[in-house]
């Protein structure tokens, strides 16, 4: 009889404490990328993630155990493999050692702390193929749950979990664990496949996994389609960033001994570069100009006799905000006001009669700014009986 596995991105044999780096201090800070630019996907393994191996799909025979390659030819970006028109072996089979359960996922993984790519790794049930779990693609469906029927076991509520499409992320750990035998940084997921595959055993594989720091799922939004793998996956670009707090310290993705400083930038210190190009001051930009005069305003708008900045019956006052930090305001009527004002909200004080005069009816405002100074230009509806030219 076959029982109803439980969904996870792991085996029995591998939960608990497996590295030297383990809990929260051990994990690294990494920003996953998601594009349908295929110049920047991944090579790595797709593992399985069916539970019973009798359901699992096997195109050689061999066992197909959860967390082992899928017994499946390795693909190209397009998902194609050996024996199928337009099949890129250059992509799929590189060094021509590696014809089993290698794909690729479509972006990568950042060492935001160290500057390193990281190997990745994703899985897919192949018993579910109607969740595209069986085409060596990172496509997840949108589907959880069954609403009847199917799935593991079959029967109401049974578990898709999307295909289970889950997402590994290894860090370099030759470093931490003194070893040119542990996972490095990304080598094209040649180092998974020598461990999990070419060379597997108990202690390959916790060797692996040992320096997996992060494991995600995922689920197709319903209200959106994956693209075809032609046109790359990925409907539209995403980075997920994974953060935790770290010390400074010295790290080498080349030198266990980070004393040795040969070939070392900045003695192995973390160092890091980054651009204002973004937030600088842009000169002479009238688009940008006139977008800003957009935020310019006066409240209360039309004014009625009273406004919440008032403190009294005797005070009467409305705002201009958002001006620039030198301006001039001019107020074209019976009356003409200028005010310069440091900050970017700028009070206007008049008296009763000059307010229900002028400013009962406050209708627009142009402002004009100039290199030199920017000057705002207020204009206002004059009361019905008076004359007003600008």
């Amino acid at each position: 009889m076959v029982s109803i596995p439980a969904i996870a991105p792991t085996i029995d044999g591998l939960e608990g404490d497996l590295s030297p780096f383990s809990g929260i201090s051990g994990l690294n800070n990494v920003d996953v990328v998601m594009t349908s630019d295929k110049d920047k996907w991944t090579r790595c393994p797709v593992l399985e993630m069916q539970a019973v191996p009798e359901l699992a799909q096997s195109t050689d025979g061999s066992d197909a155990d959860k967390l082992s390659l899928r017994r499946h030819p390795s693909v190209d970006k397009n998902g194609r493999y050996n024996g199928q028109s337009g099949y890129n072996s250059g992509e799929a089979n590189p060094n021509g050692s590696q014809p089993m359960g290698m794909g690729w996922f479509p972006g990568y993984a950042i060492d935001v702390s160290t500057g390193e790519r990281l190997n990745m790794a994703f899985g897919e049930d192949s018993w579910l193929s109607a969740d595209n779990g069986n085409d060596m693609l990172w496509n997840p469906s949108p589907n959880i749950t069954a609403g009847g029927g199917g799935g593991f076991g079959g029967g109401f509520g049974a578990t898709y979990a999307g295909g289970q499409h889950w997402i590994y992320v290894f860090k370099n750990s030759q470093y931490e664990e003194g070893s040119e035998n542990r996972m490095p940084a990304y080598d094209g997921g040649n180092y998974l496949y020598e461990n999990l595959e070419a060379n597997a055993s108990t202690t390959t594989v916790r060797r692996v996994f040992r320096a997996c720091t992060w494991v995600g799922s995922s689920l197709l939004n319903e209200d959106f389609s994956m693209l075809s793998p032609e046109d790359g996956l990925i409907p539209n670009d995403v980075r997920v960033r994974l953060r935790v707090a770290k010390a400074y310290e010295k790290y080498s993705p080349t030198n266990l001994d980070v004393d040795n400083y040969a070939g070392a930038t900045n003695f192995w210190n973390p160092l890091y570069t980054f651009s204002t190009a973004n937030v600088a001051t842009d000169l002479g930009n009238t688009e940008a100009l006139s977008d800003a005069l957009d935020q310019i305003n006066v409240v209360p708008n039309p004014y009625y006799a009273y406004s919440a900045y008032e403190s009294s019956k005797l005070d009467n006052r409305i705002k201009i905000t958002n001006l620039p930090e030198v301006c001039t305001i001019s107020i074209f009527n019976l009356l003409c006001l200028n005010l310069i004002d440091p900050g970017n909200i700028a009070p206007l004080e008049l008296s009763t009669a000059q307010v229900a005069h002028i400013l009962l009816s406050i209708s627009a405002y142009t402002a004009l700014m100039t290199a030199a100074l920017q000057s705002i230009l207020l204009a206002a509806t004059p009361h019905a009986d008076a004359a007003c030219a600008t």
